[in-house]
């Protein structure tokens, strides 16, 4: 049996978009020292550098042909969003003189001196936020891309945070997305997942000051509840062929987080679970 083709946005390969822009997203050097007005926007960076990546694998986009069953169903609907918003986060990047005059970068060319972040310093939480949250782009171009020659430091802050702003709007869009397909509970455990391996308690703190600076909406909270405690799932309705998990994936001990249901709602040939479930079941449900 042959294998199934990987999901392409007109002639363009879904997959090797999504790596291109995370690529992309991994060439802001945060190696420099900004000072501790730069904390948070730094963070916010790497958050949202982490909810596209997690968006990405709970989606499988990365594994041509592998995709996630309902969005490969849903394709023909969805694929205008998913398409216009990987092409738009790809073209920030490919515009040098827009990412300088705009959104206050400067090219600094990989390989180029810098200072690290020490032990100690006050970027220190910084660089642990950075280890725990970062995902590596998967190279499918045969060619070394532009992204790996250039890597870009940040000049002006307050241009940096309209990058910022922007990137925010395209992935916002991609975890709408998710929620549509019902999914957004295996995106969120993922990202979930990674912010548990931050150790110290100043460097929780800094990503929760990056998250409520981010102003998500409620039900796109990019931690969601599940990193301080159970999710609250009131008047969800599940119709036609959706498949929905309404719990946390992974944690399934004795110390999971318990969760509040109030007047949900399924119908038709969906399929609902409603309570914590192992990785490895998510994604046999979804496929």
């Amino acid at each position: 049996m042959a294998e199934a083709a990987g999901l392409a946005f007109g002639t363009i390969s879904i997959a090797s978009l999504f790596s291109t822009c995370l690529e992309a997203l991994e060439r802001i050097d945060l190696a420099q020292r900004h000072g501790e007005d730069y904390e948070v926007s730094l963070t916010k960076l790497l958050l949202l550098k982490a909810r596209f990546h997690a968006w990405g694998e709970s989606l499988c986009i990365a594994e041509p042909g592998r995709e996630t069953g309902i969005l490969r169903e849903r394709w023909q609907q969805e694929q205008n969003v998913v398409g216009r918003s990987l092409i738009s986060i790809q073209d920030i990047f490919q515009d040098s003189h827009n990412l300088e005059r705009k959104y206050g970068l400067k090219v600094r060319a990989a390989g180029q001196d810098h200072r690290a972040i020490a032990p100690g310093t006050s970027l220190s939480r910084l660089r642990q936020i950075e280890t725990a949250l970062r995902a590596s782009a998967q190279q499918r171009q045969d060619k070394t891309s532009v992204w790996k020659k250039t890597q870009w430091a940040i000049r002006d802050k307050q241009k940096f945070d309209l990058l910022l702003s922007d990137l925010m709007f395209y992935v916002d869009n991609l975890e709408k997305l998710s929620d549509r397909l019902g999914i957004i509970a295996v995106q969120r455990q993922l990202l979930s997942t990674k912010i548990q391996e931050i150790e110290t308690a100043e460097g929780i703190k800094l990503l929760q000051d990056a998250v409520e600076d981010q102003k998500t909406s409620p039900t796109q909270s990019p931690v969601a509840s599940g990193v301080l405690g159970g999710h609250r799932f009131i008047e969800n309705i599940v119709n036609e062929r959706a498949k929905v998990i309404e719990g946390d994936i992974g944690d399934i001990g004795p110390h999971s987080h318990g969760h509040l249901y109030e007047n949900n709602m399924a119908s038709g040939d969906s399929r609902v679970v409603y309570g914590n479930t192992t990785a490895d079941f998510a994604r046999d449900f979804f496929r």
